[in-house]
């Protein structure tokens, strides 16, 4: 597949969770060069790429993270590098035929998580996001956008705060998710006009539903991890085709129910409940989400992050 269309469709992939984690959407080639639309998630690395010599801070990051992870993979060369090692620790990754992951810092000390892109077994480039914190080492980032404010000649106070405000902290899991995200996206390379034409059936045959399961499986429920979502899939009649966990099983049956003629109207994401529950209208099927209460996000945050997935799937059909 071409860098071009593999960041175009992870812009689509990772939309909203570039908006939940306010997450830049990139891809490179192997030399660090970016693939053109990058897709800004915050407006610090806007304000830091507006300068040129921000510009540049940002590029030689690209090819100084690759070229570290070209050297950290070689194994003759291991000794003379040891310094240049990542401050991340490795993040366990059960794929072993992945290549080399990179988790890793940019020169303004914001996160990088970026997946491998493989032609015939040689590593052509590089997919992920950047951007943002890593759980438990904001300090180290805040000196180093302390640093790089006076470097462009930017009010350190003004962008500090506002990376404290808008910049998001990643945990392990979160990273977790947007690799396997990530490496679906590569491995099994969307079709989205059979998705859209699947969707776009009055009859969905056996086929059409273990295509829409599959996307599922690969791209919606990590999604829904971000937010420790119990997702299901529902036809027009109401009847589950999916159940990720059958935790809330009988709450969200209650609820289909109960707003069983609501819901058959819908023509944008409904909340009931209290907001602990969402349904997304998906032409004629509904994607139903669990909200719950031990959530680092806030109600609002959510309902943005539910709104980009419904706009994502209006684009798809």
């Amino acid at each position: 597949m071409e860098l071009e269309k593999i960041q175009k469709i992870n812009i689509l992939v990772l939309k909203p969770i570039s908006e939940l984690l306010k997450a830049n959407v990139a891809t490179f080639d192997k030399n660090g060069k970016v693939i053109q639309p990058f897709y800004f998630g915050n407006e610090i690395c806007k304000m830091i790429k507006t300068h040129e010599i921000g510009r540049n801070i940002c590029q030689n990051s690209h090819k100084r993270v690759l070229n570290s992870a070209k050297l950290k993979n070689n194994t003759v060369k291991k000794s003379i590098i040891e310094k240049e090692l990542s401050k991340i620790t490795p993040i366990a990754y059960p794929d072993d035929e992945k290549g080399p992951i990179i988790i890793d810092y940019c020169d303004a000390g914001l996160l990088k998580v970026l997946y491998p892109i493989k032609n015939n077994g040689e590593i052509v480039g590089y997919t992920g996001i950047c951007g943002c914190f890593k759980e438990g080492e904001e300090e180290y980032s805040l000196k180093k956008l302390a640093s790089v404010s006076e470097v462009i000649s930017v009010d350190k106070d003004k962008l500090l705060n506002l990376a404290k405000d808008e910049i998001r902290s990643l945990s392990e899991n979160e990273i977790k998710v947007v690799l396997e995200l990530v490496k679906n996206m590569i491995k099994y390379d969307i079709d989205f006009k059979k998705l859209s034409a699947c969707l776009s059936k009055k009859e969905l045959s056996e086929e059409d539903e273990e295509y829409i399961l599959k996307f599922l499986e690969y791209f919606v429920l990590p999604t829904a991890e971000i937010i420790n979502s119990n997702l299901m899939f529902f036809d027009n009649e109401l009847n589950a085709l999916f159940v990720m966990d059958y935790d809330k099983f009988s709450f969200v049956m209650e609820q289909m129910d109960y707003n069983k003629d609501r819901i058959r109207k819908l023509d944008k994401p409904l909340f009931l409940e209290q907001e602990k529950m969402f349904i997304i209208p998906i032409h004629k099927l509904y994607l139903v989400g669990t909200i719950s209460e031990n959530n680092k996000y806030t109600t609002e945050e959510i309902k943005k992050f539910v709104y980009v997935i419904y706009q994502y799937f209006q684009i798809v059909v």
